[in-house]
């Protein structure tokens, strides 16, 4: 089969899960009440929730920039912000998030002609958001555990596989004795050797450790900032839970979100979220009211990174 043809099935089907998982969504809730409760929010906490949200989208490309800059290229902070703004449209319209930290690998990688060291940087990127996120929701659950909030089991247990899996990447990437038996279980010589170039990227970062602390401490404000854009889209349809509830929850929700099996996470999102804040006594109307509020964020975050990107493209002759 044709490579384009299949990234097209495989497109309709993470397109056909997504409607799928609505359908299901909606059969759930009262889809009147949901948009009543949309169009009757709060206008000063759904303000707040969005310039929130805007400062954490800022905060994303400095921590970017912060990586990119110790490869000591010659990167302009405009070109790395015309990247990250294609990665934002490509995040929403692919997918998964996969596809925008494709794009802006292969849009910056044009510019340097080194794929491995800008793949590094993306990684890593995203390695510190997952770290900074289990941190988080890992402390929130302490303090949520010991005053009561919540002692849900299978909420901890998320948690815990969570940082879990963000300490064995950080492993990973910097033990090069653990890296050397995951890179031979490949087959493939050419995808093997490209795996040891670019851990060898990561690895470098090892001598760095100015440049990881600042963006784990991004990473912390950035994931910090958006629970608390939950916190305040919640406020904004009148659910008045505690923030430690936010703190919690969002990274569980975040984290399932970016499975590459929906649309840019839409449906898997919101029926996690329903499932997680309905045992918190919330009425599922207004949780979908909140999922789909923070997926219109993102939706028009995406398209005006979009719209940037391709205005510049001929400009970057790409």
């Amino acid at each position: 089969m044709p490579k384009n043809l299949k990234n097209f099935f495989i497109f309709i089907i993470k397109v056909s899960i997504s409607i799928v998982l609505l359908i299901f969504l909606f059969s759930r809730i009262d889809l009147t009440k949901t948009l009543f409760y949309i169009r009757t929010l709060e206008p000063f906490y759904f303000m707040c929730a969005l310039l929130i949200f805007l400062g954490v989208v800022t905060l994303g490309i400095a921590r970017w920039s912060v990586l990119l800059r110790a490869l000591k290229r010659d990167l302009p902070l405009s070109r790395i912000f015309v990247s990250h703004c294609g990665g934002l449209f490509f995040n929403v319209f692919l997918p998964s998030t996969i596809g925008g930290d494709i794009a802006r690998t292969v849009d910056l990688s044009l510019h340097t002609k080194d794929s491995s060291s800008i793949f590094a940087t993306v990684f890593l990127d995203r390695a510190c958001g997952l770290f900074a996120m289990s941190l988080i929701a890992f402390c929130a659950s302490l303090f949520a555990y010991f005053f009561g909030i919540t002692r849900d089991f299978r909420i901890f247990l998320f948690i815990a596989i969570l940082v879990f899996l963000a300490t064995s990447l950080f492993f990973l990437i910097f033990n090069k004795k653990f890296f050397n038996l995951f890179n031979r279980v490949i087959r493939f010589n050419l995808l093997r050797n490209y795996l040891a170039k670019f851990h060898n990227c990561c690895y470098s970062f090892r001598s760095q450790k100015k440049v990881l602390i600042k963006a784990i401490l991004l990473s912390l404000v950035i994931q910090g900032g958006f629970s608390v854009a939950f916190y305040f889209i919640g406020l904004s349809l009148g659910i008045k839970l505690n923030i430690a509830h936010f703190l919690v929850l969002a990274p569980i929700i975040n984290t399932v979100s970016l499975l590459p099996i929906s649309f840019g996470g839409l449906g898997l999102r919101d029926n996690v979220a329903v499932v997680l804040f309905s045992n918190l006594g919330v009425a599922s109307d207004k949780i979908a009211a909140m999922t789909l509020i923070i997926f219109a964020f993102l939706f028009f975050i995406g398209v005006a990174g979009g719209i940037i990107y391709g205005a510049t493209l001929y400009n970057r002759r790409l």
